[in-house]
């Protein structure tokens, strides 16, 4: 009866190990560059393969194998490198790589390095770091700072809708009572300013809407 038990036990183990590696082969691939926090971990694991700049450089370099690359840290020198189309990087030449070829590009908000320095830097040269931010933006590099808006990402399967989009502009806090206005025009995406915020009730209604979020580039 033992070694029946320990029979099925068996089975049962090899039909889970199966079904994880099925599901796991159903997964988009995502390269990472930088640490994602724990949060922004777990969301992107039940999502995406992750593969880490750094594990195999060989590979990593060559941005085309990836479906989706999320930079969770944006150095001034990969900034300058890309927005010029300047391979001179591994780093540059996978981004590079993967924009070429249309490939979905992430960057956290939070970790674009010029950012640190508004307080500090000479006006004209932080105008200079905007401008190549912008440049990246107008390759298709999307700039987010929450889960929320790669979830909407996700959901509205990282498509631009067609038909109309709902005009955001002219707002700086983006709250729900804003979004609800899509529905009613027949909008299926919006349209913001690059600096725009949404408050958390208006994340998650872009999650349970599939909206699509645009940001436009800073004038």
């Amino acid at each position: 009866m033992t070694g029946q038990r320990e029979l099925v036990e068996q089975v049962v183990r090899e039909v889970e190990k199966k079904l994880k590696e099925s599901a796991s082969l159903n997964r988009p691939e995502a390269l990472i560059l930088g640490t994602p926090g724990p949060e922004i971990k777990n969301y992107l694991e039940t999502q995406y393969l992750l593969h880490y700049f750094g594990d195999s450089i060989k590979e990593a370099v060559e941005g085309s194998r990836y479906d989706v690359i999320f930079l969770m840290e944006l150095p001034d020198l990969l900034l300058v490198q890309t927005a010029l189309g300047f391979p001179y990087s591994p780093q540059a030449k996978c981004v590079l790589s993967a924009l070429l070829r249309g490939k979905k590009v992430f960057v956290w908000r939070e970790g674009i390095e010029y950012h640190r320095y508004r307080d500090t830097a000479f006006k004209n040269l932080y105008l200079q770091y905007q401008e190549y931010e912008d440049k990246l933006v107008k390759y298709g590099v999307t700039v987010v700072e929450s889960i929320s808006e790669i979830a909407a990402d996700d959901l509205s399967h990282k498509l631009q809708p067609e038909g109309e989009s709902l005009d955001l502009t002219g707002l700086h806090l983006i709250r729900e009572s804003d979004l609800m206005k899509a529905p009613a025009r027949g909008a299926a995406s919006i349209l913001v300013r690059r600096e725009a915020i949404f408050t958390p009730l208006a994340r998650d209604y872009i999650a349970n809407h599939n909206l699509y979020v645009r940001r436009a580039a800073k004038r």
